[in-house]
């Protein structure tokens, strides 16, 4: 968890490629730390690498189903931008799961669920 501390404080300073090296050595020590593959994912993620995001968040949702419906959120919006709607749906449909309350889960539903 080392490494996923440290990557968290960098990039808070903005220094986004130091925060990806120290993410990338801790899931190179150990590669069944869900929360480093997560956070491996908000990072791909935020800087637009869809696909690297993805591949980060099935891992961490391979060691820890419930890791956080923030993770089933990305993983249903990466897919509905696949084109993959009923995959997105199921991601979605877990995310409400973990987090019944969130408004933002529930819209990519109701948007999903009603589109043709």
């Amino acid at each position: 968890m080392l490494h996923n501390n440290l990557a968290v404080a960098l990039e808070r300073q903005r220094r986004f490629p130091e925060a990806l090296a120290a993410l990338e050595r801790g899931v190179a020590e150990d590669p069944t730390v869900a929360q480093l593959h997560k956070n491996l994912g908000d990072h791909h993620y935020r800087q637009g690498r869809l696909e690297e995001a993805f591949d980060s968040y099935q891992r961490a949702v391979k060691y820890n189903e419930k890791l956080g419906a923030d993770v089933w959120l990305r993983l249903g919006n990466i897919r509905l931008k696949r084109n993959e709607r009923a995959e997105a749906v199921t991601c979605w449909e877990r995310a409400l799961a973990l987090d019944p309350d969130s408004q933002v889960i529930r819209q990519n539903l109701e948007a999903a669920r009603a589109m043709p």
